[in-house]
C-alpha cells in the first residue's frame, strides 16, 4: 500500500508513484560487463596476450634474480659469509619469483582492468570505480592464492564478482521509488538504510529533462528538479596550461606555466534527488508541469476568491 511507503498529508493525493526502467542504470552494467567480457579472453588466451602484448611482471622478476644471483661476480663467489647470504636470499626471493612467473597472464589482466577503471572514473567524474573494479581483481587473486587454485581460475572468480556487482546494481535500481503528489515529489530509497528526499513545488524554479542516446532508442529519461538553491545543478571545469622552460649556463633552469579554464554549469544531481531513469518521461513532465502552474497560480486565485467573498458581504 503506498499509504505505509510514504504519508501523505491532509488534502494530499498521489499522483504517480515511478520506479526507474530496467535500463536506466545500464552504464554501470556495461562496466561489470567489460570485466566478464576480459576475463573470459583471458581465460582462454592469458598465454597468447602476454606474448602479444607483454609480462608487466617481468621487470620485477628480471630485478629480483638479477638481485639475488652471485653468477660472474668473482668478488661474491670468493666471500664465503657473503656467498652463503646471497644464497639464502635467493632461496627466499626464488618462491616470489616463480609465484610472478605463475601470474604473469594475471599481473596483464589487472593491469588492463587498473587502467580501464582510471579512464572510466575520469571519463563519469567518479573515482570509486577504480576502488570497486581494482577491488575485483585483488579479491579475485587473493581467493585464488588462498584456495590453491590454478591461476586461469582466477578470472572465473573475477567472472562471478562482476556477476554479483551487476546483481547489486539491480537491487539498487529496484530500491528507488518515486512519489508525483499534487503538492511535492517524494525521492525513496531503501538500500541497506533508508533514504527519502521531499520537494515542494514552491522551491523548483525549472525542470530539466536529460535522455541519452539508450534512453531515446527505448524511452526512458531523467528528469531534474532544479531550484533557486542551486539543487539539481553540477560543474563542469576545463583548463588549458601553456608552459615553458630554459636552463641556465650553470645548470639551473627556469619553468613558467600560465593556466587558463571555466567552469559551465550543468545538469547533475544523485538518483535519489532527481526522477531518474523513468518510463514515459514526456507524461511525466507534464504532470509535474501542471502541478508547478496549478502552485504558482493557487494563491492569486485564492487571493481573488477571498477579495470577491469580502465585496459580496
Amino acid at each position: 500500500m503506498v499509504e505505509e511507503d510514504i504519508q501523505l498529508m491532509d488534502d494530499e493525493h498521489l499522483l504517480m508513484r515511478l520506479k526507474p526502467y530496467f535500463l536506466s542504470f545500464y552504464d554501470f552494467y556495461l562496466i561489470f560487463a567489460w570485466i566478464i567480457i576480459l576475463s573470459g579472453v583471458f581465460f582462454v588466451f592469458d598465454r597468447h596476450l602476454v606474448s602479444l602484448f607483454g609480462d608487466p611482471l617481468g621487470f620485477f622478476v628480471g630485478f629480483a634474480y638479477e638481485a639475488s644471483s652471485s653468477n660472474g661476480n668473482v668478488l661474491i663467489e670468493g666471500l664465503g659469509a657473503v656467498n652463503h647470504a646471497m644464497g639464502a636470499i635467493n632461496t627466499l626471493i626464488s618462491p616470489i619469483n616463480n609465484f610472478l612467473i605463475m601470474y604473469s597472464a594475471t599481473g596483464l589482466w589487472l593491469s588492463i582492468i587498473l587502467l580501464s577503471s582510471m579512464a572510466i572514473s575520469v571519463f563519469r567524474i567518479d573515482f570509486k570505480w577504480i576502488t570497486v573494479l581494482c577491488g575485483i581483481c585483488i579479491i579475485s587473486i587473493v581467493l585464488g592464492v588462498a584456495l590453491d587454485l590454478p591461476p586461469k581460475y582466477v578470472y572465473a572468480i573475477g567472472i562471478i564478482l562482476s556477476i554479483l556487482g551487476a546483481g547489486i546494481v539491480e537491487i539498487y535500481r529496484l530500491s528507488h521509488t518515486f512519489y508525483l503528489t499534487d503538492k511535492r515529489i517524494i525521492t525513496q530509497v531503501r538500500f541497506l538504510g533508508q533514504k527519502q528526499n521531499e520537494l515542494s513545488y514552491a522551491r523548483i524554479n525549472n525542470l530539466l529533462m536529460e535522455q541519452g542516446i539508450v534512453g531515446r532508442i527505448f524511452g526512458f529519461a531523467t528528469i531534474i528538479p532544479v531550484t533557486a538553491s542551486g539543487i539539481g545543478m553540477g560543474s563542469d571545469f576545463s583548463a588549458v596550461t601553456i608552459g615553458s622552460g630554459s636552463s641556465n649556463d650553470d645548470g639551473s633552469s627556469v619553468a613558467a606555466a600560465i593556466t587558463g579554464g571555466r567552469t559551465i554549469q550543468t545538469p547533475r544531481t544523485r538518483s535519489m534527488h532527481a526522477l531518474f531513469g523513468i518510463k514515459d518521461p514526456i507524461k511525466v513532465q507534464k504532470t509535474v508541469s501542471r502541478q508547478l502552474h496549478d502552485f504558482v497560480e493557487a494563491p492569486y486565485l485564492k487571493r481573488m476568491e477571498k477579495s470577491l467573498s469580502e465585496r459580496m458581504r
